[in-house]
């Protein structure tokens, strides 16, 4: 018998190691994975994140961990992380990859991008809840709100489970059809007795849709299962206005409105979203409902009761309060002119000033032009007249203020103004036709004259003042 060539049998030896440490790795990495999914049962998010990356440096590309990864993501403070390996996952066709994928565009608040994905998951599972309850969030998520109404039809009867009623009762409120919202939040409500959120979502669309009865009963029963005063709604409801998805951070704070009704900081958050959601009637509803709540309504007490989502809000000092009606105001102006509300729209721009005891001639000078597109231009009176006491020379205050004087009826004091105004911007043609025209209502024709031609021989190329001087009487 031949003896073997020199060096097999470390050869062979060499071989036979690397196997071991194969079956060594392999059952290492299957124990890491089982570590990681018990870290996620347990609510452990960042230790699964952690053995999820050991799985991934020792056999990258493994398919459980691309997709335990991007869901364990999907829990922490950072869900955004959890975009890349999800859709690592969906482009390798791994099991759960597309899933993944999916509810990381929605939670990350980019619903439109989630829409096709989600709509082709669905129609290549036609009986499947899972998937149409998806391709509801991700209509929501987009703000599609009638497509979201089509999604949840397809779901109910699929039993998609209480979760699934409760956005589809959501999906039917924001699209004004409450009897069938009200009837699948009564079912999502009866059905999940021991979740939050399915009583708060029940709640809201029962608030949405004006039934106070139903919504006290189902939002003192989700406060009662809040364990957190709803600080993961709040974050939630933040991260996705980030990511653009504002009716999604409607959402999440009309749970928190409907279960802290006293708590003007919901108010206002919800009266800001909604107005980026182009919602500005409702969003006026709010922020005006915010400023009569603590902490900023100027109350030192809540009254014995009530229910609070943010306890830090009541250590506003006063300096602060008083920052922050301002900006709810501010809000509010832009609500209220969105909506085509000029009055109420210089009414809270007013009020914001006011709150704010502002020493800014713009801001004042912004107020009176508010007030002139109003059927009150009178009430700008005193805003411009603020703006040229905090800027003699602003030729802008001081023109607007001859303009708003002379709608008033005021037509000797708004010469006078006119007067100043053309003396700091010399043949200016706003000023000079405006004081022109003054003078010819008084009757002064010689002096409307000498105002039209000054302006002439500063600026030849004025076509509205040279037909005013032609339209003069002969002298």
């Amino acid at each position: 018998m031949r003896a073997p060539p020199p060096g097999l049998p470390a050869a062979r030896a060499l071989a036979g190691l690397a196997l071991l440490f194969g079956i060594i790795g392999c059952g290492g990495t299957r124990k890491l994975l089982r570590q990681a999914e018990e870290y996620s049962a347990d609510g452990r998010h960042t230790a699964a994140v952690r053995t999820y990356e050991r799985v991934l440096e020792a056999s990258p590309g493994e398919p459980a961990a691309l997709v335990g990864i991007a869901r364990a993501w999907l829990e922490t403070d950072e869900p955004e992380r959890a975009i890349v390996p999800a859709q690592v996952a969906a482009e390798t066709n791994v099991p759960g990859g597309k899933e993944v994928s999916i509810d990381a565009l929605i939670v990350n608040g980019r619903g439109a991008s989630a829409v096709d994905a989600a709509s082709a998951l669905a129609q290549a599972n036609p009986k499947d809840p899972a998937a149409w309850a998806r391709l509801l969030e991700a209509r929501l998520a987009a703000g599609q709100l009638q497509e979201a109404v089509a999604a949840a039809e397809e779901v109910i009867p699929l039993g998609g489970g209480p979760r699934a009623l409760s956005a589809a009762a959501w999906a039917h409120a924001r699209a004004n059809n409450c009897p069938r919202a009200t009837s699948l939040a009564a079912r999502a409500s009866a059905a999940a007795v021991a979740e939050a959120g399915v009583q708060a979502e029940a709640a809201a669309v029962f608030w949405l849709c004006a039934d106070a009865e139903r919504a006290n009963a189902t939002a003192n029963a989700a406060r009662a299962l809040i364990t957190d005063n709803g600080a993961l709604w709040s974050v939630q409801a933040k991260r996705r206005a980030a990511g653009g998805d504002h009716e999604g951070a409607v959402r999440r704070l009309a749970w928190l409105r409907v279960s802290y009704p006293e708590d003007g900081t919901v108010a206002a958050r919800l009266g800001s979203a909604l107005l980026k959601a182009k919602e500005p009637a409702r969003a006026a509803v709010e922020l005006r409902a915010a400023l009569k709540l603590a902490p900023y309504a100027n109350t030192s007490q809540l009254a014995s009761g009530v229910h609070v989502a943010y306890r830090a809000a009541d250590q506003l000092s006063e300096a602060q309060r008083q920052d922050a009606v301002t900006a709810i105001l501010a809000e509010l102006g832009r609500a209220e002119g969105a909506r085509g509300d000029s009055t109420a729209a210089a009414e809270a721009l007013e009020a914001q000033l006011a709150a704010s005891d502002s020493r800014d001639p713009i801001e004042w000078r912004r107020l009176a032009q508010a007030w002139a597109a109003t059927n009150s231009p009178g009430r700008g009176v005193e805003a411009a007249r603020r703006a040229t006491d905090l800027a003699p020379d602003d030729f802008e205050a001081r023109l607007l203020l001859a303009q708003l004087l002379a709608r008033r009826g005021e037509g000797e004091r708004a010469i006078g103004q006119a007067v100043l105004a053309l003396q700091l911007r010399p043949g200016d043609e706003r000023g000079s036709l405006l004081l022109g025209n003054l003078l010819l209502a008084r009757g002064d024709l010689r002096e409307a004259r000498r105002v039209y031609e000054a302006c002439l021989q500063r600026y030849p190329n004025t076509p509205a003042v040279r037909e005013a001087l032609r339209r003069l009487p002969a002298p």
